[in-house]
């Protein structure tokens, strides 16, 4: 009898009225993605932040009809920092699409293949395709766009898309042709990072 009592006593101190419970979600704001951007301290020595960093819906390819949709993208909330080392220029943006993030993904499918071959008005000629830079995740989508004039370097956009639901990542680096690759896998990884603590707040 003493022992059958020892036991009772020992569960009931074991027990606990409270309950294991997630914290509340929180509402995406611009200041929310503004704190899950990119910053210089990401970065390698020389880069410095660009006091007007550009949005999600930028254009990649000016004076072309190719990437006009990419305009047409509103987000209810983004954010977004550039970054400059001369002659590279780098930039991150954050968006929330609510119900719209898979097509947002499909938008840049659908503009890298309108690009894919072309020449504008000023006789440059415009290539894109599938971006092989490091980073592995079925999370990520990755974009080539080169530049090539009648004279002069050729120019590269890298431009990857990152997503986790309804919130997208863009990572972009402009450069001279090849881009640095290792630092390109760098930041992508970085911005994965911050975009699924993002996620598990929502």
């Amino acid at each position: 009898m003493a022992l059958g009592m020892g036991v009772s006593l020992a569960l009931m101190a074991c027990q606990s009225d409270r309950e294991a419970t997630k914290p509340d979600p929180v509402t995406v704001t611009d200041q929310l993605l503004q704190s899950a951007l990119l910053t210089v301290e990401d970065l390698p020595t020389g880069w410095v932040a660009d006091a007007t960093p550009l949005p999600i819906n930028t254009e990649v390819v000016p004076g072309s009809p190719c990437d006009d949709a990419l305009t047409k993208l509103e987000p209810k909330t983004s954010a977004s920092a550039d970054f400059i080392a001369a002659p590279s220029h780098l930039r991150n943006a954050l968006a929330y699409f609510p119900d719209q993030g898979s097509a947002v993904e499909q938008t840049l499918i659908n503009v890298a293949e309108s690009c894919r071959n072309l020449v504008l008005p000023d006789g440059v000629s415009v290539r894109s395709a599938a971006l092989d830079f490091g980073v592995l995740s079925d999370r990520t989508l990755g974009i080539r766009f080169e530049f090539e004039p009648k004279t002069g370097p050729i120019q590269e956009i890298d431009l990857i898309l990152i997503r986790d639901g309804d919130l997208v990542s863009l990572v972009r680096l402009d450069g001279i042709r090849p881009t640095d690759k290792e630092l390109l896998d760098s930041i992508v990884r970085t911005a994965i990072g911050r975009l699924s603590a993002v996620a598990a707040q929502i």
